[in-house]
C-alpha cells in the first residue's frame, strides 16, 4: 500500500491506493451495561467476554456478567439466545436454563454451541435450537479425568471444537488443557494446579493461567498463555511449543522475540493465521510467517473509535471470532461493545470537492469539481449513468450543467493500471423556479403547538415574514414562502406553504376482548383511525397482535399532522395448565373390555370424545387426548394415551427381576392386561389383587385370570421361590454364677452364618459365628441372632438366654448375748431364702468354722466381732454377709426405742438406764445426719427439743460412747422413735 499527501485547494488529503478495512460497533453502548435486547446500540451487554460466528453469519456472545448466552444477527439484532440472566446451573430450553458467569463458547460443524460455564465447573452444550444440556463436568471444583459427567473442572474459561467434534477446554487456575471426547475427560497438557513456563509433550509442559483457545484445520490447538505473555501451540500428538511472545510489554516483529501483555483470546483464519485479543496493549495482533504485528487498534491507547484498522481504538478486547467469508466478531470487554471486521476488499473511493465546498452553483457559472488525487492517469465523469467528460486534468467544469440536481461521479485509471470509483457528488444548478419550502403543507398547528418552516439550500435566504435564516419558526396561521439567492447571485421564489389552525385529537385504543390472554394467545389493539401511528412497542400500523404482558400506547397522527397519544392499555398473560393423563398408556385391554382414563385436577376439561368430565370410559382402540382448564380460563395443551384393543386370545404375566428371592423380599408381578385381573396363588384366589400389577411375597404359583363376558382368559404360571434362609436354630447355652462371663453356642449350619446382637430389631452386630461369649453378666439375660444364607437375612431374630444362677442373698439375725459356763454365748438365727445352700460361719473370734444352719457359739471375752456368713448354692456359686456383733453381759444397759415428750410424765425422756458404767455422752442426728442434740450425760437423756423446740415425730439416730466401771468403752448405736 502507497500513501501520498497532495494539497488542492487549500485542504490536505491523504489517500491510500488500494484496499481498507474499518472497524465498525456492530451492537451495544460504549460503557453502559445491561441485558436489554434490541437493534444495535439499543441493546446492552455486561462484560461480553467470548464470541463466536455460526455458518450463516450470526453471532453469539458469552455475556459472563449477565449469566447469559446472546445471539447477534448479521444486521446486528440482539436476542438471548439461552439463558435466565439469574446464577444457576438449570438445564433446558433457552431463557429456562441459566448459568453462572459464561467466560468461553465454542461451535462445532453441526452448529451446536459449547460453553465454558466457568463458575459452575461445567462444559455446557446448546443446539441449534436453544436446548441446554450438561456435556460435561460433575459441578464441583477439581481436576478429575474420566467420564464426562462425573469429570471434575478446577475454572474452565476458554472453549474449542476441531473437525472431529473433540471439544477442548483451558483450565485457568488449574493451569492445564483438557480434552473432551466419546464421553471422556483427559488432561491432554500441563498439571494441574502447577503454574510454569514449560514446552514439551503432555505434562511436561507448564501454562500460567491458559485463557483462550483456538484449533486450525490440521489439528493444532493454540493457547493464550495470559500470565506468561505467550501463545502456544500444541500438536495433535499433544506436543506443546511457543508460537509467539517473550516477556510482557510491547513489541511487533519476530515472533520468537515478540511481546504481549496478558493476551486473552486467540482465533485461527482459513489460511492458519493466528489473531491474538492483546487485552492490556488494547489492541488485536497478528501472527503469520513467524512474524507478528499490530492487526486493529492503536497500542497502549484505549478508546472505542470506529475506523480504519490501524486508527480504531478499543479497551480489553477479551474474545475474538472469524467466519469464513472473512470477517471478525470482537467481544470489546471494556467497552460493553460487540465490534466486527469485514476483510472483503472494497475499492477506496476518489474524491470530489468544489471550492469552499460549496454546493449550489447559479447556471452558467465558471466553478469547477475536482477529482483528487490530481496525477492519475485518466478521469472519466459521469452525471448520473451519462459520462459528461473524460481527461487527464481531474478538473469537471460546471458551465454547460443545466438546471436541476447532478449526480457526479468519477472513474480513474492509476500509472499502475488499477482504478476506483467515487461516491456522488450530489450539486444543485439553481433556476428560476429551483427554491423550496420543506414540510410543503398544507399543514395545521396542533394544539398550541409550533412548525418549523426549512428553506432549500443557498447562499442567503429572505422570507415573506421578512426572516432572514434557513429555517422559521412558525406559531400563526398564514401563507410562508421564502427567496433563496445562491452562489453567483442569481435568486428563486420558493413554493407557498398554507398553515391552518388545527384543533385537539383525541386517541384511545380498543381491545378485540378480554385485556387477559391465555400464553399462546393474542389480543388485537385497535387505534383510532388517523394518517399514521406509532405503538410504544414500535409498530406503525393502526391494528396490533400482541401476546406478551405489558402495557402498550400509541401516537396517532391524522390528515392535519397533528398527533395524540392513548392512555395505556395493559395486557395481562396468563400460563397455561399442563394436563396429564392416567394411566401414562399404552393401555391394553381385550375386546368387550373398558378403560378409565381420567385427568389431572383442573377447572375443565374437554376430552378428544366431545366430553368435559375428568374422567372417560373408553372401550375402542384409539388415542385419545385431553386438555384441562385452570381458572383463568387457560386450556392446556393437549397430553395422550393410545388404548390397544386385543381379541380374546390370551393374557400373559411377567416378573421385574428375578423370581428366587429372599424371604422377606417380594416379586413384581405384571398383567398383559391394565383391566379386569384376578390373581391367583396356588389356584387360590386372592383377595383385593385385582389391578394390573402385583406385589408377591409369598412362594408359590401365580396367574391371572380375566372374565369378559362368558369368557375366562388365563395366563401362564409364574413360580415365586424363596431362597432357603433358616426359620429355626439349636442353641445352648453355659451356665455361671453372677459376675461371670458366659458362653452360648449354635449348632452350625451348612452355608449359613450368625451376627449376633444385643436388639430384636435394629442396632449394630456385637458378634458373628456359631459361638458367642458375653461380658461378664450380673444377671441372665437375652441375646438375638440373625441368620445368612443364600444373599438372604431371615425374617426375624431368633432369642437365646446366657444363664446366669439366681443370687442366694445370705442374711442372718442373733439373740442377747447370755452368760454361759465358760464364757459369753450367742445364737444365730440363718434367715437366707431357702434353697440347696450350704454354709459356713465365722464368728470372728478365730475359732473353727460352723457349717450348722443356726449356730450357737460361745464367746470367752466381751468385745465387738465381725460375724461372717458364706452361702454356697449346688453349682458352687459362693456369696459373703458380715455383720458387727457386740458380745457384752452388761445386760443391765438399756435405751429403749421410742419414747413420748408429751409431759405426762410417762417415757418423756429418752436416756440411759442401767449400772456398771462411769460416764455416757450421748449424741442425736437427724434423718440427713446432721447432730440435732449433744449430751455428756446420757443418764439425763433428751426431751426431744433442739434449739429450743421440739422436734417433729420421726426416727432419730443415737450414738451413745460409755466409760464402764472396768475401764472398758463401749458404743451403742441404734435408732428411736419420736412420738408426741
Amino acid at each position: 500500500m502507497t500513501k501520498k499527501v497532495i494539497t488542492i485547494l487549500g485542504l490536505a488529503f491523504a489517500v491510500h491506493f488500494g484496499y481498507t478495512q474499518n472497524v465498525t460497533t456492530l451492537a451495544g453502548q460504549s460503557g453502559i451495561s445491561g441485558s436489554a435486547n434490541g437493534s444495535g446500540t439499543a441493546a446492552t451487554f455486561d462484560g461480553p467476554h467470548s464470541v463466536v460466528y455460526d455458518a450463516a453469519g450470526n453471532m453469539y456472545v458469552a455475556d459472563r456478567d449477565n449469566n447469559l448466552i446472546r445471539k447477534i444477527t448479521a444486521a446486528g439484532v440482539v436476542s438471548t439466545f439461552a439463558g435466565s440472566g439469574t446464577p444457576g446451573s438449570t438445564d433446558g430450553n433457552g431463557v429456562n436454563a441459566s448459568f453462572f458467569e459464561p467466560w468461553g463458547i465454542a461451535i462445532d460443524n453441526a452448529g451446536n454451541l459449547y460453553v465454558a460455564d466457568t463458575k459452575n465447573y461445567k462444559v455446557r452444550k446448546i443446539t441449534s435450537a436453544g436446548v441446554v444440556t450438561t456435556f460435561a463436568g460433575a459441578g464441583t471444583a477439581g481436576v478429575t479425568d474420566g467420564a464426562s459427567a462425573s469429570a471434575q473442572f478446577g475454572f474452565p474459561v476458554g472453549v474449542a471444537t476441531d473437525a472431529s467434534g473433540n471439544v477442548y477446554v483451558s483450565e485457568y487456575m488449574a493451569h492445564c488443557i483438557r480434552k473432551i471426547s466419546g464421553g471422556q475427560v483427559t488432561t491432554i497438557a500441563g498439571t494441574a494446579f502447577q503454574n510454569g513456563d514449560a514446552i514439551g509433550a503432555g505434562s511436561v509442559a507448564l501454562f500460567d493461567h491458559p485463557h483462550g483457545i483456538a484449533t486450525d484445520n490440521a489439528g493444532n490447538i493454540y493457547v493464550a498463555d495470559s500470565w506468561n505473555n505467550k501463545i502456544k501451540k500444541i500438536s495433535p500428538s499433544h506436543v506443546v511449543t511457543t508460537l509467539a511472545g517473550s516477556t510482557a510489554g510491547f513489541a511487533n516483529g519476530a515472533a520468537a522475540s515478540a511481546q504481549f501483555d496478558n493476551p486473552s483470546s486467540v482465533c485461527v483464519d482459513g489460511n492458519g493465521a493466528v489473531y491474538v485479543g492483546d487485552i492490556n496493549n488494547f489492541c488485536i495482533r497478528k501472527i503469520w510467517n513467524n512474524s507478528v504485528s499490530t492487526f486493529a487498534g492503536i497500542p497502549g491507547t484505549a478508546g472505542n473509535a470506529d475506523g480504519p484498522l490501524l486508527q480504531a481504538t478499543f479497551n480489553s478486547p477479551s474474545g475474538i471470532g472469524w467466519h469464513s467469508s472473512d470477517k471478525f466478531v470482537i467481544g470489546d470487554e471494556g467497552n460493553e461493545l460487540i465490534r466486527v471486521i469485514d476483510m472483503n476488499q472494497t475499492a477506496l473511493p476518489l474524491t470530489l470537492s468544489t471550492q469552499n465546498n460549496v454546493l449550489i452553483f447559479c447556471q452558467g457559472t465558471s466553478d469547477v469539481i475536482t477529482a483528487n488525487p490530481q496525477g492519475l492517469s485518466s478521469y472519466e465523469f459521469k452525471d448520473g449513468s451519462t459520462v459528461i467528460a473524460t481527461n487527464t486534468s481531474g478538473v469537471l467544469s460546471m458551465t454547460s450543467l443545466t438546471p436541476g440536481l447532478h449526480a457526479i461521479t468519477c472513474t480513474a485509471t492509476g500509472p499502475s493500471g488499477n482504478y476506483s470509483t467515487t461516491s456522488p457528488l450530489n450539486i444543485s444548478i439553481a433556476g428560476s423556479n429551483s427554491a423550496s419550502v420543506s414540510p410543503a403543507g398544507p399543514l395545521a398547528l396542533c394544539n398550541g403547538s409550533s412548525i418549523t418552516l426549512t428553506a432549500s439550500a443557498g447562499a442567503s435566504y429572505l422570507w415573506s415574514n421578512g426572516a432572514t435564516t434557513s429555517s422559521i419558526n412558525v406559531n400563526q396561521p398564514g401563507n410562508y414562502s421564502v427567496v433563496v439567492t445562491y452562489q453567483g447571485g442569481c435568486t428563486s421564489q420558493s413554493n407557498t406553504v398554507t398553515i391552518t389552525q388545527g384543533g385537539t385529537f383525541n386517541v384511545s385504543i380498543t381491545p378485540s376482548g378480554a385485556q387477559s390472554v391465555c400464553a399462546g394467545d393474542s389480543l388485537q389493539l385497535t387505534a383510532t383511525s388517523g394518517a399514521g401511528y406509532h405503538w410504544s412497542n414500535g409498530a406503525s400500523t393502526q391494528s396490533i397482535y400482541v401476546n406478551a404482558a405489558g402495557s402498550y400506547s400509541v401516537t396517532v397522527t391524522n390528515n392535519s399532522g397533528c398527533s395524540g397519544t392513548s392512555s395505556p392499555v395493559t395486557v395481562t398473560v396468563n400460563s397455561l395448565p399442563v394436563a396429564t393423563i392416567t394411566p401414562a398408556g399404552p393401555i391394553t385391554i381385550l375386546q368387550g373390555q373398558s378403560a378409565v382414563l381420567t385427568a389431572n385436577s383442573a377447572s375443565g376439561y374437554l376430552w378428544s370424545t366431545g366430553a368435559q368430565t375428568q374422567s372417560i370410559t373408553v372401550s375402542l382402540a384409539g388415542t385419545y387426548w385431553v386438555k384441562v382448564k385452570n381458572a383463568s380460563g387457560c386450556y392446556s395443551l393437549a397430553d395422550s394415551v393410545t388404548v390397544i384393543v386385543n381379541p380374546l386370545t390370551s393374557v400373559s404375566i411377567s416378573a421385574d427381576g428375578d423370581t428366587v428371592v429372599c424371604p422377606a423380599d417380594s416379586v413384581k408381578l405384571i398383567s398383559s392386561l391394565a383391566f379386569g385381573c384376578q390373581w391367583f396363588k396356588d389356584n387360590i384366589l386372592i383377595p383385593g389383587a385385582v389391578h394390573q400389577i402385583f406385589y408377591a411375597k409369598e412362594a408359590g404359583d401365580y396367574t391371572v385370570k380375566v372374565i369378559v363376558g362368558s369368557t375366562t382368559l388365563v395366563s401362564n404360571t409364574i413360580t415365586v421361590v424363596h431362597k432357603n434362609v433358616p426359620s429355626t436354630i439349636d442353641a445352648s447355652s453355659d451356665s455361671a454364677c453372677t459376675g461371670n462371663p458366659v458362653t452360648i453356642s449354635i449348632v452350625p449350619q451348612s452355608n449359613v452364618t450368625f451376627n449376633w446382637f444385643e436388639q430384636m430389631t435394629g442396632g449394630t452386630a456385637i458378634a458373628s459365628g456359631n459361638n458367642f461369649t458375653t461380658p461378664p453378666l450380673a444377671q441372665t439375660k437375652t441375646y438375638y441372632v440373625e441368620a445368612y444364607a443364600n444373599g438372604c437375612v431371615s425374617i426375624s431374630r431368633f432369642a437365646v438366654e446366657g444363664f446366669i444362677y439366681p443370687l442366694m442373698n445370705p442374711s442372718f439375725s442373733y439373740d442377747a448375748p447370755v452368760r454361759a459356763d465358760g464364757g459369753i454365748s450367742v445364737t444365730f438365727e440363718n434367715t437366707t431364702p431357702q434353697g440347696n445352700y450350704s454354709y459356713e460361719w465365722d464368728f470372728g473370734d478365730g475359732t473353727a468354722v460352723s457349717t450348722d444352719i443356726n449356730p450357737q457359739h460361745t464367746y470367752v471375752a466381751e468385745d465387738d466381732y465381725m460375724v461372717t456368713l458364706k452361702s454356697t448354692n449346688a453349682f458352687g456359686c459362693t456369696e459373703v454377709v458380715s455383720k458387727l456383733v457386740g458380745v457384752s453381759t452388761d445386760y443391765t444397759l438399756f435405751l429403749p426405742n421410742a419414747f413420748t415428750p408429751n409431759s405426762d410424765g410417762v417415757n418423756d425422756i429418752f436416756r440411759l438406764r442401767g449400772s456398771g458404767f462411769v460416764s455416757a455422752s450421748m449424741m442425736i442426728l437427724n434423718q440427713w445426719g446432721q447432730l440435732i442434740f449433744k449430751t455428756d450425760n446420757a443418764s439425763a437423756g433428751w426431751d426431744g427439743s433442739s434449739r429450743g423446740g421440739l422436734v417433729q415425730n420421726g426416727t432419730y439416730s443415737y450414738i451413745v460412747q460409755i466409760k464402764m466401771t472396768d475401764g472398758k468403752e463401749r458404743v451403742m448405736k441404734g435408732n428411736v422413735s419420736l412420738i408426741k
